[in-house]
């Protein structure tokens, strides 16, 4: 399938395995980019299952991710085992947790600093700074949204630099479209605030 998009230059049109998802910035160009999917799909005889199928649709789950009215956010369904995840006991499942965190850091913005106290916690059960960190991330991954990134308008970089963290937010239209986030190292800790800030431009231009 991704050969016959290719040959056919097909406009807004991905797939994924064997879903197919087709877009448009409007009903009309929907429509359009549709029935040039219906055509090219009747050249090659591939077969449509009906009963699968969704029609202009202005909400869709996608990758665990729903894509609505120009915005892009976790699927809840996905996020019911997080909710329900008890505080971590041991070094084992704190592990765990942090792996689950970090998996969902472009959502959250500040992570590194965010999840500092959990992250540098060796005693259990969790000190109260550590279960405030652990309650606080499972809110912000649940209600994360972010705008569907338009790559024709300006983008715009906001970074940040902590005591134990540099951080960087991209921006479209006032709104944020990711997050980045990282540890810095104990010899980074100690370099100069403006040094940190300056290195935080750095890694903000190298990730986007």
């Amino acid at each position: 399938m991704d050969n016959i998009l290719r040959v056919e230059k097909l406009k807004d049109t991905f797939v994924n395995v064997d879903n197919v998802t087709i877009c448009g910035m409007n009903h009309e160009e929907h429509d359009e980019n549709l029935n040039r999917f219906r055509e090219v799909a009747e050249k090659y005889n591939l077969t449509l299952n009906n009963n699968k199928c969704e029609f202009t649709k202005i909400q869709i789950k996608l990758l665990g991710h729903i894509i609505e009215q120009g915005t892009l956010k976790p699927d809840p369904e996905r996020f019911k085992p997080l909710q329900q995840f008890p505080l971590p006991r041991n070094t084992a499942s704190l592990r765990i947790v942090l792996r689950m965190f970090a998996a969902y850091s472009q959502w959250i913005p500040r992570f590194s600093e965010k999840i500092h106290a959990l992250a540098r916690c060796t005693t259990f059960p969790l000190p109260q700074p550590a279960v405030d960190a652990f309650e606080a991330l499972k809110n912000d991954i649940v209600n994360s949204v972010v705008i569907v990134i338009d790559v024709e308008l300006p983008f715009t970089v906001e970074t940040d630099a902590s005591d134990h963290a540099i951080d960087a937010s991209l921006i479209k239209l006032g709104k944020p479209v990711a997050f980045f986030s990282r540890m810095l190292s104990y010899s980074e800790q100690r370099h100069p605030f403006v040094e940190k800030e300056a290195y935080a431009i750095v890694e903000a231009i190298r990730k986007w």
